[in-house]
């Protein structure tokens, strides 16, 4: 018999159809995709929906395949995948009740919309972005993991990097300006709730939350992640970059004009950002100097090469979407990483002598990157660390971490996230992370139940001048709130440089 694993309505577009849709998952070999197909239009007919047979989408999958296809009713969606489900498992298609149309109400943007997928750097990319936007006089609103926000205040607390955060961006009244932050988890299960972007981001693709929605190479991650590309204008932009191949070659996938950004790789395409002699530059078919890395903030005097990339993506961005030169590198030159602007990513503190890093790096890619950043902060000072993350993670993901974190740091020590355990236990998450200390050369190690109490122990055994590194995900106000009362301040990290 077949196995459905997930049937579900997509109301906006999604890694499939370039708009709202019903999407299939069946476990069972690729030879019988044929015949689902032929399910399908079965059921079609019975509900009364015209669904010509060159729409369906069909993909494989390691469970078995995915059929997929575009729908533009939601009653109707709901009543074919309800007829397809019955006739699938060789049940009476339910009886259908006259009711009246229900369109989806995806949405068309009537501002400048820009939306940002990837798998680290969204929220720093968001931000910037947004600050350059409002530096420019734009009053402007923009949705994240963090929140949905309106020039620079809170309206609504909590992840929002789905589909309902850009709703809620896009109701704002009198907003002239919008950014989206994208994340997987709302393409994957809802899809998003614009029809189209006059500009689209993708940061970069890394192995995280492999396993989770049938979703289990990177391949696969990047095809989701380029949903957003998907979706834009033929007279957007698309800002990719040039110096990942997956994400390089999600060009293809765009009907709108191409801007890469790299680090690494040469200038290519119609237009270019890069860094050269130290400079942000912009090239192709408009020149620019946004100036000097060392003068951005956000990059800790050039140290953060992460960051660096933010900015090359956030400043091809915002110009794509027009915003003036000057107030693109006037945004560059005053977004600062602190708790104001830049909340949990790369925050500095200053504690009794010892010099403080809360960021959210959440798997192994963002750990090396900011481990290496706080490196070089240390010189010759010892450079600590308390790390984890959730537990939708692959095990070799919190393995990777465990030796990212003993291979850079001199002390190392796994921190309990009890918040974010997602199906594991505590002594689960210990023994992964654990495991991959191991390897990289860890005998034993103490672990942290949780990022507070992470935090004070460190800070009390660390000597002056030390650098300690929190990964944070639950505990942000109270690690603010305990360093304040020891008379801790918040610092600019390139002071440490």
């Amino acid at each position: 018999m077949t196995v459905i694993l997930d049937l579900r309505v997509l109301p906006g577009p999604n890694p499939d159809i370039g708009g709202p849709a019903v999407r299939l998952s069946i476990a069972g070999g690729w030879e019988g995709k044929d015949e689902t197909v032929e399910t399908v239009l079965s059921a079609a007919s019975a509900v009364g929906l015209d669904l010509p047979h060159d729409e369906i989408v069909t993909r494989p999958t390691d469970e078995g395949y995915v059929v997929a296809w575009p729908v533009s009713d939601r009653a109707l969606a709901h009543a074919h995948a309800q007829a397809v489900q019955a006739l699938l498992y060789e049940a009476p298609v339910p009886p259908q009740q006259e009711q009246a149309p229900r369109p989806f109400d995806v949405i068309d943007p009537e501002v400048p919309c820009v939306a940002i997928s990837g798998t680290n750097g969204k929220t720093t990319t968001t931000r910037l972005i947004a600050h350059c936007a409002q530096t420019a006089g734009l009053s402007t609103a923009w949705s994240s993991t963090d929140g949905v926000f309106r020039d620079g205040r809170l309206v609504e607390s909590g992840d929002y990097s789905g589909p309902g955060g850009a709703r809620r961006v896009l109701s704002e009244p009198g907003v002239e300006f919008a950014v989206l932050e994208t994340a997987r988890g709302g393409l994957l299960l809802r899809g998003m709730s614009v029809s189209r972007v006059d500009v689209a981001v993708v940061t970069n693709v890394a192995a995280d939350h492999l396993g989770s929605h049938g979703i289990n190479t990177v391949e696969q991650l990047a095809m989701v992640k380029a949903t957003v590309v998907r979706i834009v204008d033929v007279d957007g932009w698309t800002v990719l970059n040039a110096d990942e191949p997956l994400v390089r070659h999600m060009a293809e996938q765009s009907a709108g004009h191409i801007w890469f950004f790299g680090l690494d790789s040469p200038p290519q395409g119609e237009r270019f950002t890069t860094v050269r002699d130290g400079r942000v530059i912009v090239g192709g078919s408009l020149t620019a100097d946004l100036g000097a890395v060392a003068d951005m903030p956000v990059t800790v005097a050039g140290h953060a090469r992460f960051n660096v990339a933010n900015v090359l993506a956030a400043a091809s961005a915002a110009l794509a979407a027009g915003i003036p030169v000057e107030a693109v590198r006037e945004g560059l030159r005053t977004f600062r990483p602190d708790s104001e602007l830049s909340s949990g990513r790369f925050n500095c503190w200053a504690v009794n002598g010892r010099r403080i890093i809360l960021d959210m790096a959440h798997n192994t890619e963002s750990l090396r990157e900011l481990l290496t950043t706080a490196r070089h902060l240390a010189g010759d000072a010892r450079l600590w660390v308390a790390f984890g993350t959730a537990g939708d993670r692959e095990d070799e993901v919190l393995q990777g971490m465990g030796f990212t974190a003993v291979d850079l740091a001199d002390e190392a020590f796994p921190v309990d996230k009890p918040g974010y355990l997602r199906d594991r236990t505590t002594d689960e998450m210990r023994a992964q992370f654990i495991a991959g200390m191991a390897v990289a050369g860890a005998s034993s190690t103490t672990c942290f139940d949780n990022e507070l109490h992470a935090l004070s122990s460190l800070v009390e055994t660390a000597a002056p001048h030390d650098v300690i590194v929190i990964t944070i995900a639950e505990q942000l106000p109270e690690l603010q709130q305990w360093m304040r009362a020891r008379n801790g301040e918040e610092v600019d990290p390139s002071s440490w440089a």
